[in-house]
């Protein structure tokens, strides 16, 4: 867990700029079709973020084993 915490620590301003993205994107659905928002909006923040957190951990994994 304390890795996990490291990890945020590290990417902190990436993880804040992923979630001003998705709120933008999350409004310009909202406005264009909001049953479509009520379906899609927490599956586009659950994806970005989860996909950021893996990739980042497979890197971590990489550089372990060079080490």
């Amino acid at each position: 867990m304390k890795q996990f915490w490291r990890i945020i620590e590290r990417y902190y301003p990436w993880l804040l700029l992923l979630l001003g993205v998705d709120c933008f994107c999350a409004i310009i659905l909202w406005i264009s079709d909001i049953q479509a928002f009520q379906t899609l909006s927490g599956l586009v923040v659950l994806t970005s973020d989860c996909e950021t957190l893996i990739r980042d951990a497979e890197t971590d994994d990489v550089s372990r084993e060079d080490r």
